[in-house]
């Protein structure tokens, strides 16, 4: 009995850590805070943007008419705030303990699609002097979690990036395609089915050009699995 207390009181004493209030959910985030982050929920299919529509599954014009080279896209949320003020951290030490309720929330999103899971997870990797620097892939941290609680394998060493390229945050969709031209390079099984994971999807050039350099290896499907897509920039206009 005495244990069961302690148990409780703990609970009750876990703070959020966005809003830093107490509460007794079983999760890093109070509920409030939880359901008024950005969720990206009515979204296109393929490439992940925000649709027009009462819900989601649907493709975008822009799928329709030039569909990408990987099958569909699922994110936890939109890249907006707070989204984007925790997302960054996820580069550095100190935003690391944020990727395992974000990945949780993925695993949401994942789930409420009632689609068949992928057969293999990969991360999205980095070029060997910038792991040297940061210290850690953090895509590879969000892969782990995803692999643990789905119960899907994960291949870390198949896809690597050959190349340094500049920083995509700091380019254009049309400079974000120069600089990953032939950047990557897959030496692994032709699997069936993939899901290529990252933190955040911007305009999907990284994605394109990862699921381009896999279906030409072989493999049949490329998913993209994300903890944030962005949105165009006139979304909230």
């Amino acid at each position: 009995m005495l244990s069961i207390f302690k148990n409780i009181c703990i609970k009750n004493k876990q703070k959020c850590l966005l809003c830093s209030l107490p509460h007794a959910q079983d999760s890093e985030l109070c509920r409030p805070c939880l359901e008024d982050l950005p969720w990206a929920n009515l979204t296109c299919f393929q490439c992940g943007l925000p649709l027009n529509a009462q819900r989601s599954g649907y493709l975008c014009g822009q799928c329709l008419q030039h569909p990408p080279p990987y099958t569909n896209t699922t994110a936890a949320f939109l890249y907006l705030f707070p989204i984007n003020a925790l997302l960054p951290r996820l580069k550095s030490s100190r935003g690391l303990h944020h990727h395992h309720w974000m990945t949780d929330c993925l695993i949401r999103q994942i789930n409420n699609r009632h689609q068949a899971l992928p057969e293999i997870l990969i991360p999205v990797p980095i070029h060997i002097t910038r792991r040297i620097t940061r210290g850690f892939n953090q895509s590879e941290w969000i892969c782990r979690h995803l692999s643990q609680s789905l119960h899907i394998p994960t291949d870390y060493v198949s896809l690597t990036k050959v190349k340094a390229s500049q920083a995509q945050a700091q380019l254009d969709s049309f400079n974000r395609r120069r600089n990953l031209k032939a950047h990557f390079r897959y030496q692994g099984p032709a699997y069936s089915h993939v899901a290529v994971i990252d933190d955040v999807m911007t305009t999907g050039t990284t994605a394109a050009a990862i699921a381009k350099t896999l279906l030409l290896a072989g493999v049949q499907q490329v998913d993209i699995w994300v903890l944030a897509r962005t949105p165009e920039p006139d979304f909230l206009d």
